[in-house]
């Protein structure tokens, strides 16, 4: 990795935290990892992907386990989707952010039920709705930021 590209992830993942502290129980990570799962650079999708998921783990409200299941099915679905769609476009991304916000609602309902937390369907179904949208929006978003620390290179 280089400097630039430690720059970026590092302010992505900042302005993510402080969009999150703002819209608890939305994940502005998620585009960032959709996006080092794209440039299928192993070392560095691991590296993001455990920051991410320390980070979320950490500063959410259930215990551990939530998280890793929606970052765990996220390369999956698209390691699927993959060979099926253009993984680039627009609209594949949108429909791996609805697969992702049905994850959301799946893994919050099941996670509030083992942890003896009161689920509140209407509010996470509002949540995951608003994942969805907001994901390909995000995601391009940091796909046209993340082209800068790309045309350095020469």
């Amino acid at each position: 990795m280089n400097w630039r590209n430690l720059v970026w992830w590092g302010g992505y993942a900042s302005i993510g935290i402080s969009l999150q502290a703002v819209l608890p129980g939305l994940d502005f990570l998620l585009p960032g990892l959709i996006l080092a799962i794209q440039e299928r650079k192993k070392a560095q999708f691991l590296w993001v992907a455990a920051l991410f998921l320390l980070i979320q783990e950490g500063t959410g409200s259930m215990l551990f386990g939530g998280t890793l299941v929606s970052y765990a099915l996220a390369p999956a679905f698209f390691y699927v989707g993959y060979s099926l769609f253009e993984v680039d476009s627009f609209p594949f991304i949108g429909l791996l952010s609805l697969c992702l916000g049905v994850v959301h609602y799946v893994t919050t309902a099941l996670m509030s039920g083992l942890q003896g937390i009161p689920f509140h369907a209407p509010l996470v179904m509002d949540e995951s709705v608003i994942q969805t949208l907001m994901t390909p929006f995000l995601w391009r978003f940091a796909q046209f930021t993340r082209r800068f620390c790309h045309e350095a290179r020469v």
